[in-house]
């Protein structure tokens, strides 16, 4: 198994735990909840595309020998 997969599991098994103990507190709590979290979905996604196009554009607009010494030379 690679751990991408293991990663992506463990996150999912997380989710469906969170959720049933929201379902345990009763249905308002799990539709507030499931609510609240589609909503910060919805707020992040946008965000976080700009900000990986932003990093890829900048990437290759930084000459690569300031990048290496910022980083090192590997």
């Amino acid at each position: 198994m690679s751990a991408t997969l293991a990663v992506t599991l463990v996150l999912w098994l997380i989710t469906a735990v969170l959720a049933w103990l929201a379902w345990r507190k009763g249905d308002a709590v799990l539709k507030a909840s499931t609510h609240s979290g589609v909503l910060d979905f919805l707020y992040l996604i946008p965000r976080l595309a700009i900000g990986v196009i932003g990093a890829g554009f900048l990437a290759a607009l930084l000459p690569q020998e300031v990048v290496q010494s910022w980083l090192g030379p590997d």
